[in-house]
């Protein structure tokens, strides 16, 4: 269908690990689009093939609450509240990504009111050291327990791994007693190990769907597909569902949705980490290849490639 849009014959994707190799292989023309991570960025920024594009991906902690400690909404405040999100994108991540101050994210949904969701419902996450240590204190007392491990189940790839070694860091060091021990896991037995609930903390993101912030909120329900970690609440699971039958009354189901989010996070039943920025080289021959906010990531329908 519509073949004649259709200008290139193939699209070659290579798949790698360490964060060299698409340079490299952008370098020696090898190919034509490769992601840039942090250590290159300062380099290419504002050569002409430098781009960065805003995401909707969003990135934060899982918490089962199967976990004796986490089962225990204090512990999960304080760990929430206890690192700071700006010091990680500005420097280990340096590519446009954003602190996450709520599951939905930044430009990504208007409201009834023409407002975008984000800025109707604001920071609901701001880290606070301070008050995430009166949170630790006290749930380690009601516990009985001066002293926590927890685990943190990741990828095994660069930024992945950078991203445990600064949340275990920030975690140790604001929250006295706690040994966080990292997991590194290839993607597919990561999901593997998220699917049978087999973690304590676990590193993960999403994407939106479609563009509707129940993309992301559904999610949680106490039957939801993504609940890996076993959060219920009754009173989410009613909110959520009052938003999808009132698909006519549009008013009342934005509000319920902003209500949903405010619930979700004041559980602290997910930590989020950072919405995520895209920094890319791409040759400046290719045309209207089209990056997506939601759904697929790119178009190469129209793409072309000038001689």
């Amino acid at each position: 269908w519509d073949n004649k849009e259709v200008k290139i014959e193939e699209v070659n994707f290579n798949i790698v690990k360490d964060t060299s190799t698409p340079i490299n292989l952008y370098e020696t023309n090898a190919v034509d689009r490769a992601t840039l991570l942090a250590e290159f960025i300062d380099k290419y920024k504002g050569k002409p093939d430098f781009q960065t594009v805003e995401d909707t991906s969003v990135f934060f902690l899982r918490l089962n609450q199967k976990d004796p400690a986490l089962a225990n909404k204090n512990i999960r405040k304080a760990i929430s509240l206890a690192f700071e999100r700006k010091p990680f994108v500005d420097t280990l991540l340096n590519n446009g990504s954003k602190p996450a101050t709520g599951l939905i994210p930044d430009n990504f949904i208007k409201g009834p009111d023409k407002k975008d969701f984000r800025a109707v419902n604001g920071d609901i996450v701001k880290p606070n050291v301070k008050e995430a240590k009166k949170y630790w204190e006290a749930g380690k007392k009601e516990l009985g327990k001066n002293e926590i491990e927890l685990e943190l189940l990741n990828e095994d790839v660069e930024l992945s791994k950078k991203t445990g070694e600064y949340l275990k860091g920030e975690l140790e060091k604001n929250l006295p007693g706690l040994t966080v021990k990292i997991k590194q896991q290839p993607f597919a037995q990561k999901l593997k190990l998220e699917d049978a609930g087999d973690f304590v903390m676990s590193f993960s993101g999403w994407s939106a769907d479609f563009p509707d912030p129940i993309t992301y909120l559904d999610m949680f329900v106490t039957d939801g597909s993504q609940n890996k970690m076993k959060y219920s609440n009754p009173k989410y699971d009613e909110i959520i569902m009052k938003a999808k039958k009132d698909g006519s009354d549009v008013n009342a189901r934005w509000k319920s949705l902003l209500e949903a989010e405010k619930m979700l996070l004041d559980d602290a039943a997910i930590v989020p980490v950072y919405q995520r920025g895209r920094a890319y080289l791409q040759r400046e021959s290719i045309k209207n290849m089209y990056n997506h906010k939601y759904g697929g990531d790119l178009s190469f329908k129209w793409a072309s490639v000038e001689k």
